[in-house]
């Protein structure tokens, strides 16, 4: 079972020292040291100290905002908790940068009926629009500290699994 509160980003270029608390149940029999490092080791971020007390380094996206995520980890009997520490966001330019570019032709492939002088426009706007869609609209994505947790549980679930089904003869 999952709980969280107040997990969103916040202002873009601002560092935060929120406290939202994430928890995790974990099922009986799962090693929450190698769960964690898995988890981390997947996702790419950097764990430390144990697990009662330890801090993950954790990198997130959100849309063309990208960032890192501090959480301190704690185990309370079968509960892992993360609470995120700190927070940084930034705003990936070079994303900005093309997508400004797409709306330029955009705005050129509205605009040439009303300026037959764009017409001879149109074809470059098609492609700077169409260049900025393939290119970063179509490619955006979120991975925060939710998704994390979502990782999380479904390594402890699979542990589980494969503990149970014992090894086959």
């Amino acid at each position: 079972m999952r709980e969280s509160q107040g997990v969103g980003p916040p202002n873009v270029g601002a560092e935060s020292e929120r406290t939202d608390t994430l928890r995790l149940e974990l099922p009986p029999g799962v090693d929450a040291e190698r769960l964690l490092d898995a988890a981390a080791d997947s996702w790419g971020a950097e764990r430390t100290g144990p697990v009662s007390g330890g801090t993950i380094r954790l990198p997130v996206l959100a849309g063309i905002r990208r960032g890192r995520k501090i959480l301190r980890t704690r185990l309370v009997s079968s509960t892992l908790e993360f609470e995120v520490e700190k927070e940084s966001w930034q705003i990936h330019r070079s994303a900005v940068t093309i997508l400004a570019g797409g709306a330029m032709g955009a705005l050129t492939l509205v605009l040439w009926p009303f300026f037959p002088a764009m017409l001879a426009l149109a074809p470059i706007g098609f492609f700077l629009a169409l260049g900025a869609w393939l290119l970063v609209a179509a490619r955006l994505s979120n991975a925060g500290a939710e998704e994390f947790l979502e990782l999380v549980e479904q390594l402890a679930h699979e542990d589980v699994t494969a503990t149970r089904s014992g090894p086959m003869e």
